[in-house]
């Protein structure tokens, strides 16, 4: 119970995360982005499961190669789409909110996503 057993399933949520901070036209603020993300890695992290279904855990080498690209895709993913979604903004003539709030986004997701994959794990020991 509770534990992430196996990489493909942090492996498909960083992936999902990653592309929901892709910018929109529909202006996000920072909490929005972070609970869309948040979602859209414990969407990915079930498909993760659902595809792989033999367990395999990871080994310490694989757990740490995933944190660092988990950290440096997501922040990569955050400030390019950030970028590219005050790119779009700004033709529109819209308002867009730079600053310390852009860390709100990565920050809500992880606690959106933990909150949701760990009611999956409470859900599943009763």
């Amino acid at each position: 119970m509770g534990a992430v057993r196996r990489a493909p399933e942090v492996w498909a949520g960083l992936v999902t995360v990653c592309l929901s901070f892709a910018p929109s036209l529909w202006p996000r603020g920072a909490i929005t982005r972070g609970v869309v993300g948040g979602i859209g890695a414990a969407i990915g992290y079930g498909l993760g499961a659902l595809v792989d279904r033999e367990p395999r855990p990871g080994t310490p080498r694989v757990w740490r190669a995933t944190a660092l690209l988990g950290v440096v895709g997501t922040l990569a993913a955050v400030l390019l789409g950030r970028y590219f979604q005050v790119a779009l903004l700004v033709p529109m003539g819209a308002r867009s909110n730079v600053g310390w709030r852009v860390v709100l986004a990565p920050v809500v997701g992880a606690a959106v996503a933990m909150a949701l994959v760990s009611a999956r794990d409470v859900t599943d020991a009763t």
